[in-house]
């Protein structure tokens, strides 16, 4: 059976529902320090800054889910609103983003949050973790030193999994 066109998911489309799956998982393959949390009962926050690529992706792949920690989810979308960034534990900078990357770097230094984009150069600029596009599938780029700096650990399956970027 051959799936009509008009019912087949676009690749932008397939390519973010990728993405949120990896943003999900993030939450148990790093842990945060305990001073990320006001209090045991608090979610993880996986956040958006700029223009949402995921759409539906992100709010239906966290949809009931729980860290393991049993710490629930909340997705945020912060479009211009910089000021909510320190209440983000994953935060995903979005490629519209990409003339502020040095403000956003500013407002997460010192923070335990997660800096993860799909923008070129990412952890070069001083990012943590990229997202990039290799044999038709999304593979991950990871500056285990950035990460480290934050107070966040990444666990050696992430590391495994990902291309090791010192810049």
């Amino acid at each position: 059976m051959t799936v009509p066109s008009s019912y087949a998911v676009p690749p932008a489309a397939k390519e973010y529902q990728i993405k949120a799956v990896f943003l999900f998982n993030f939450v148990n393959f790093v842990s945060w320090p305990d001073s990320a949390f006001d209090n045991r009962s608090d979610p993880f926050s996986i956040c958006v800054v700029g223009k949402d690529p995921f759409g539906i992706y992100l709010d239906f792949t966290t949809d009931g889910q729980t860290a393991k920690d049993g710490r629930g989810l909340k997705i945020k979308r912060l479009k211009d609103n910089l000021q909510d960034i320190k209440n983000c534990h994953i935060l995903f900078i979005s490629d519209s983003e990409q003339n502020n990357l040095n403000v956003i770097f500013e407002q997460t230094r010192d923070l335990a949050i997660l800096t993860v984009s799909d923008i070129d150069n990412f952890v070069k600029k001083g990012g943590m973790v990229k997202f990039f596009s290799r044999n038709n599938k999304i593979r991950l780029g990871v500056n285990p030193d950035a990460i480290k700096a934050e107070g966040l650990v990444a666990n050696a399956n992430l590391l495994n999994l990902s291309q090791i970027i010192r810049p």
